[in-house]
């Protein structure tokens, strides 16, 4: 990820475990594998990611991010939550 300023990235991420966690939400929510997330991260590996992903975030934690984050009021200015906009993904139902 050239170009990425955050200060989450990079040495300092091995010894902050929230830095772990921040790195592993945001390339879990750009859809990176841990591998292929650590092509792009300087100092970080596929198994430190893997990791975090695997012991801390389950379904029941990310339910718990999407609804504390529904409760944010810059979210309910975008309206009343009965719409939703999509990316064009197809999703079984």
């Amino acid at each position: 990820m050239p170009g990425v300023s955050c200060p989450v990235f990079g040495e300092r991420a091995r010894e902050e475990p929230l830095d772990r966690y921040c790195m592993a939400t945001f390339t879990g929510g750009a859809n990176m594998g841990p591998y292929e997330a650590a092509k792009h991260i300087a100092r970080v590996s596929p198994r430190e990611l893997s990791m975090v992903r695997n012991r801390h975030i389950d379904i029941k934690t990310i339910a718990t991010v999407v609804n504390a984050s529904a409760e944010l009021d810059v979210v309910k200015a975008w309206g009343d939550g009965t719409a939703v906009a999509a990316d064009g993904a197809q999703v079984e139902t």
